[in-house]
C-alpha cells in the first residue's frame, strides 16, 4: 500500500544498497551546494552549515534566515527552513525544520497472486526532522558544531519516532584550503508499531579550495561520504563568480552509482543581504528535480 512513498524514497541515493529508516535525511535540501555536486563538508558556512556540517554554523557573524523548497519526484515536496543566531563569544545557535510530503498517495496491496490491487482508498504521507544546533571556533582556523534532532515518519496510520545527533569540525589550512569532517544521523532505530529500522548513518570528509580563475572568483570541492550501511561514493563542484553578484555552479554527484546522469547544476544571485540560488539533479526514471532557495542576513 505504500508503493507511492517507497518508489519516491527509491529515487534517492543508492536505491539498491542496504535500507535504512528516515530515508529522507539523505536527500539534500540545499540548493547552493547540490548545485555543485552536494560537496560542502569541508566550507559550508552559516545557516548553510546546519545541513552539511554543523562546525560551519560558526562563521555566521550575523543572523540569517534561509527557506529551500524542492520539487522532488512524483508529487514529494520538501521544504527547508533554517534560522542562524551568533551570540558574540558564546558561539552560534542553529535551528532547522526539514519537511519531506508526499501528498495524497493511492493505496495499492498485493493479493494472494501476486497481484498489485488499486482503488483501496488514499492515505497522506510525510516526514520531518527538528534541529538544534550549536558551533564554537576552537581558534581562529578551527571550529566545531554539534546537532541534535528529532525525527518523524507518518504514513497512513503509522508513525514512527527518532532521536539523533550530527557533529562536525572545520579547518582552514591555508588562506586558500579548508577540510571538514561530518558525522551524521548517530541516534536511536526509528520506532513503528511493529518495525524498527536503522537511521542512515554516515561520515563524510572534504577538501575545498578557494582561487581566482583568471579575474574570476572560484571554489572548487569534493567530498567523499562513507554510509554505515550503503557504498562509498565521492561528490565534487566548481563555483566561479564571474561578477561579485552572480555565481555559476555545475558538480558531479556519484551518490547512486545506478543513473547515467551525473551532473549537477544551478546559480545564485546576491543583492545586498538577499541571496538566491538555484539547483538542477538528475533523478533516472523520474528525470530531474529542482531546488530554489532563498536567504537574508540582518
Amino acid at each position: 500500500m505504500l508503493a507511492g512513498w517507497t518508489a519516491a524514497q527509491a529515487a534517492g541515493p543508492h536505491k539498491k544498497a542496504g535500507t535504512t529508516g528516515a530515508a529522507f535525511l539523505n536527500i539534500y535540501p540545499g540548493a547552493r551546494y547540490e548545485a555543485q555536486g552536494a560537496a560542502a563538508v569541508a566550507d559550508a558556512a552559516g545557516v548553510d552549515a546546519i545541513y552539511w556540517n554543523p562546525a560551519g554554523l560558526a562563521e555566521a557573524k550575523r543572523r540569517q534566515l534561509a527557506f529551500v523548497h524542492h520539487n522532488y519526484v512524483l508529487d514529494v515536496k520538501n521544504n527547508y527552513l533554517a534560522y542562524a543566531h551568533p551570540s558574540g563569544g558564546n558561539g552560534v545557535m542553529g535551528f532547522a525544520l526539514y519537511h519531506a510530503d508526499a501528498g495524497v498517495l493511492t493505496r495499492t496491496e498485493v493479493d494472494g497472486a501476486g497481484n498489485a490491487v488499486t482503488g483501496l482508498g488514499s492515505f497522506d504521507a510525510y516526514d520531518l526532522a527538528l534541529s538544534v544546533s550549536y558551533a564554537k571556533k576552537l581558534f581562529e582556523n578551527a571550529s566545531v558544531g554539534l546537532t541534535g534532532k528529532y525525527i518523524r515518519s507518518d504514513i497512513e496510520s503509522e508513525q514512527g519516532d527518532a532521536w539523533a545527533v550530527d557533529a562536525g569540525l572545520q579547518f582552514r589550512l591555508l588562506e586558500a584550503f579548508s577540510v571538514g569532517f561530518a558525522a551524521q544521523n548517530f541516534g536511536t532505530q526509528i520506532k513503528f508499531r511493529q518495525q524498527k529500522d536503522e537511521l542512515p548513518l554516515q561520515y563524510k570528509a572534504g577538501l575545498a579550495y578557494h582561487f581566482m580563475l583568471r579575474s574570476w572568483k572560484a571554489r572548487l570541492g569534493a567530498d567523499m561520504t562513507a554510509p554505515v550501511r550503503n557504498r562509498m561514493h565521492y561528490n565534487a563542484g566548481l563555483e566561479v563568480r564571474p561578477v561579485d553578484f552572480a555565481a555559476i555552479r555545475v558538480g558531479y554527484d556519484r551518490r547512486n552509482r545506478d543513473l547515467k546522469e551525473w551532473l549537477t547544476a544551478g546559480f545564485g544571485l546576491q543583492m545586498d543581504k538577499w541571496t538566491l540560488n538555484y539547483a538542477y539533479a538528475p533523478q533516472g526514471f523520474f528525470k530531474s528535480s529542482h531546488r530554489i532557495g532563498f536567504a537574508v542576513e540582518f
